[in-house]
């Protein structure tokens, strides 16, 4: 990827619950699942290497970061195509729910929900 992407999503991110509160519903969950699976993941990943060497934790960090920040570009996308969007955040956190771990359950759950009720047309964007 370009460094105009990894900036472009750095700014388009909430940073605090303010710009939070300024979106809407789904992208909010969309954002949080991002978070979450992203610092989560990273947090698990360095945990479990100082109890235990095993490949699956470093593949479920793989998946947790790459996902995470997928979700990130799904949010920054949502006022362009928010369809497309919201679909692609639904698959991003069932791939989460199934390879990510305990965390990719967690944030993949927040951000299916978020694509769900955005498909819904819960809280318009």
């Amino acid at each position: 990827m370009e460094l105009d992407t990894f900036e472009e999503v750095y700014e388009a991110a909430p940073k605090s619950i303010a710009d939070m509160e300024k979106m809407a519903i789904p992208g909010v969950l969309i954002s949080i699942g991002g978070y979450v699976a992203m610092g989560l993941g990273a947090t698990h990943f360095f945990v479990s290497i100082l109890t235990e060497t095993d490949l699956i934790f470093l593949f479920q960090f793989l998946v947790n970061i790459s996902f995470g920040y997928f979700l990130l570009i799904c949010n920054l996308n949502l006022e362009r195509t928010p369809t497309r969007w919201l679909i692609y955040a639904g698959i991003f956190g069932l791939i989460l729910m199934v390879l990510g771990g305990s965390v990719g359950a967690i944030s993949g759950f927040i951000a299916l929900l978020g694509g769900v009720l955005g498909l819904l047309g819960i809280d318009e964007l």
